[in-house]
């Protein structure tokens, strides 16, 4: 009986090479086995070639797996060598070779309660004779009375050894005794060459996009951070260089005289004016008189005057004010 009773334990498949057609197919029929029950089950796979292929997966914990029968069938069109093994992962892994024969095309490896063997086409287990037919069995003779133990005389001398007598026929066989205990794994054989990659398969169209899921919903708005330190100010940049000076426009011609303005009273404690066309001014101490220019003179403004301002020679130019225009603008503040 073949058992697998821990988690690190399983059993694989492999070939000697690569198939020339067809991979074989491993079916194992077992019982899982707890301390309560025992249910029976059945896993099948195909082979890969020279790669192991696992055709019995390790039971759970507290649980066993008891193979009742195990085959795999040649079903390619050429011969293949099988090999069945242990794998023990518990420590640094193990393996250790079940089973290992040269399958012919229609052979399959079997195992049950038998132990291996192999099947042909025809469902007969090879290198096994036909068993011949058991002879009958002769009459029984008489037993008379025994009679009373004589006593035992002394021992005589060996006598020679007389000449083996002709074999006799072989008896039939007998019933198939129990299966003796396994043998210890033969050393195993080096692994075959791994075969050629197949041409890849072609790629298969590309689905569908999904549909778009639903939005989800806004996020809380986080705290507003902290101002961050006002940075240097920069340098001032150079200054940028000064424009060309305009040209003096011309100057524009002379205002008319305007029309002299009435003679104010004088006011009280000022300097009476004497005669026509004399102005009232101020020394920046007091009202002063400042007496008529001379005819075609102009009144202008001079800081180095004793009243600030004097009677000049007219030296062109326009815009001016008249004697009688300053004469009614002092009078006016005065």
């Amino acid at each position: 009986m073949l058992t697998i009773a821990a988690t690190t334990q399983t059993l694989e498949a492999l070939l000697g090479g690569a198939v020339a057609t067809t991979q074989p197919a491993a079916v194992v029929s077992y019982a899982e086995h707890t301390t309560t029950t025992y249910v029976a089950k059945v896993q099948h796979t195909d082979l890969n070639g020279t790669t192991a292929v696992t055709v019995l997966a390790a039971p759970a914990s507290s649980t066993e797996h008891v193979v009742r029968g195990l085959t795999i069938s040649n079903v390619d069109t050429a011969a293949i060598t099988l090999t069945v093994r242990l794998k023990d992962t518990s420590g640094s892994t193990v393996y250790r070779t079940l089973f290992k024969a040269t399958l012919s095309v229609g052979d399959t490896a079997a195992y049950d309660d038998d132990g291996w063997y192999v099947i042909d086409n025809t469902g007969a287990r090879k290198g096994i004779g036909a068993t011949g037919a058991q002879g009958a069995q002769g009459v029984q003779g008489s037993q008379g009375p025994q009679g009373a133990q004589g006593a035992q005389g002394s021992q005589g001398p060996q006598g020679a050894k007389g000449a083996d007598g002709a074999q006799g026929p072989a008896g039939a066989k007998g019933d198939t005794g129990a299966t003796g205990a396994q043998g210890a794994d033969g050393a195993q054989g080096a692994q075959g060459p791994q075969g050629a990659k197949g041409a890849d398969g072609a790629q298969g169209p590309q689905g569908a996009d999904g549909a778009q899921g639903p939005q989800g919903a806004k996020g809380d708005t986080g705290p507003q951070g902290a101002d961050g330190a006002q940075g240097p100010q920069g340098a001032k940049g150079a200054d940028g260089a000064q424009g060309p000076q305009g040209a003096t426009g011309a100057q524009g011609p002379q205002g008319a005289t305007g029309a002299q303005g009435a003679q104010g009273a004088a006011g009280s404690g000022i300097t009476t004016l004497t005669t026509k066309g004399d102005l009232l001014t101020h020394d920046g101490s007091a009202a002063v008189r400042l007496g008529v220019g001379t005819t075609g003179y102009v009144l202008k403004a001079n800081s180095s005057a004793s009243y600030g301002i004097e009677w000049a020679a007219e030296s062109g130019g326009g815009g001016g004010t008249s004697a009688p225009d300053y004469m009614f603008f002092f009078n006016g503040i005065i």
